[in-house]
């Protein structure tokens, strides 16, 4: 029996070859999915820290935007009650608390405004989730990208160094009152 003429360039047949190459294929396959299953696991987890922080962000916004337009309130109450004080006579002591309890609710009203720097630190933290999502699947593209990238193509947001972000993931509005009160306790000055 004579084997047909093959055209100059034609591979011969090896099962063998195959075999391998078939072997290759199927563990490179298994690699990337376990690979898919960690990075979605990881993608999964992180998303929702982000998610959690977003909504802490959110809710503390709206505490603290109501809190102040409350002590707002109080105060302009507390200012109209020390003008009705001026016209009395001999209510020197009642306006010297109504001041009293002004200058409370005004230093209460700056412990309001410092939930900016945690809501910064959280949205920090979220944003650096983000970046950390995006290169992450810019890694994946490249393991299966075989083209260079474009002339004067830019790298995709968040890749190229920016300097380093500092913030504190576990930063929270919770319990401000009494973080103050132990910084204030800890900077007091004795005279």
């Amino acid at each position: 029996m004579t084997t047909p003429a093959r055209a100059k360039g034609d591979l011969p047949f090896h099962p063998t070859t195959l075999l391998r190459a078939y072997s290759e294929i199927t563990g490179i396959l298994q690699r990337l999915r376990e690979s898919r299953g960690i990075l979605e696991q990881a993608a999964v987890d992180r998303l929702a820290q982000m998610n959690d922080k977003l909504k802490e962000v959110s809710s503390a916004t709206e505490m603290a935007a109501t809190d102040i337009m409350n002590g707002l309130d109080r105060t302009i109450a507390m200012a109209n009650e020390l003008d009705v004080l001026a016209e009395q006579p001999g209510s020197g002591a009642k306006a010297a608390e109504v001041r009293a309890h002004m200058r409370e609710e005004l230093f209460g009203l700056m412990i309001h405004l410092q939930f900016q720097d945690i809501i910064t630190q959280q949205l920090a933290f979220a944003a650096s989730i983000i970046v950390e999502m995006e290169q992450r699947l810019a890694q994946i593209v490249g393991i299966f990208d075989t083209e260079a990238p474009a002339e004067g193509a830019t790298a995709p947001v968040g890749t190229t160094p920016q300097g380093p972000t500092t913030f504190d993931p576990n930063a929270t509005t919770s319990a401000a009152t009494n973080r103050q009160t132990v910084a204030d306790e800890i900077f007091l000055v004795k005279r």
